[in-house]
């Protein structure tokens, strides 16, 4: 549990960290910070989309081709693109209803973003939707975002 919460905190530390250096960088009012907050929402938009209609390879290809960290409720593991892929195409089901809330872009140069929010996830069989946390780092390659770490903290059921 100790090391958890270190590891929590170190997280958030780094995030914040960040998030200081994207304003004194970037600056929200830049136009180039307005544009890759539009192209960030783009993207969570079609994220949020392809969940939705559940297309798996779709969603696959928004992760980093180098692999990807899942961080949530004290877990931590990381996952090459080709298991990633794998995952999504095989053994993950969509839910009934998704969507991202309260999304606020940070970037950390003209190629990183953080991302914070939450997110609605309501499985087939739930009668309600769960409210969880989302925190997402992403950089830019060949024009196009991708994430690279990925940490999600659901209550638990």
């Amino acid at each position: 549990m100790v090391r958890s919460l270190v590891s929590l905190t170190l997280l958030s530390a780094l995030v914040f960290a960040l998030a200081a250096t994207a304003s004194a960088q970037m600056g929200s009012n830049s136009r180039s910070g307005k544009a890759a907050e539009k192209e960030l929402r783009a993207f969570y938009d079609s994220y949020a989309d392809d969940i939705r209609q559940h297309r798996p390879d779709a969603i696959a290809e928004k992760y980093d081709s180098d692999g990807v960290w899942f961080l949530g409720n004290g877990a931590k593991r990381h996952s090459s693109f080709e298991d990633n892929k794998k995952y999504y195409t095989t053994k993950w089901k969509g839910p009934k209803n998704f969507d991202f809330k309260d999304l606020t872009f940070e970037l950390t140069d003209s190629r990183s973003a953080i991302v914070f929010g939450k997110f609605e996830w309501q499985a087939e069989s739930d009668d309600k939707p769960t409210t969880c946390s989302y925190t997402g780092i992403l950089h830019r390659n060949a024009g196009k975002w991708l994430i690279r770490v990925e940490h999600e903290s659901c209550p638990p059921k």
